[in-house]
């Protein structure tokens, strides 16, 4: 059975053959999250989507290299 237009859950993905996103929206997405978490740990502060970006790479490098 198809999805309903504007529903998509990831057991459909199969189904549709892609994701519903490309995985460069994702990381857009996550980084925006980020920068609004770091935003609310610094009392509001303004924080740009590049300093949560490169706060996430050292944090990944981090988690990676902990399972080297």
């Amino acid at each position: 059975m198809a999805p309903q237009a504007g529903l998509c859950h990831p057991q459909d993905w199969a189904w549709l053959g892609e994701v519903p996103i490309s995985k460069e929206e994702t990381l857009e997405i996550f980084t925006f999250m980020r920068a609004a978490n770091m935003s609310g740990a610094k009392g509001g502060k303004i924080v740009t989507m590049e300093e949560a970006w490169k706060s996430g790479q050292k944090e990944a490098k981090k988690l990676l290299k902990a399972y080297k």
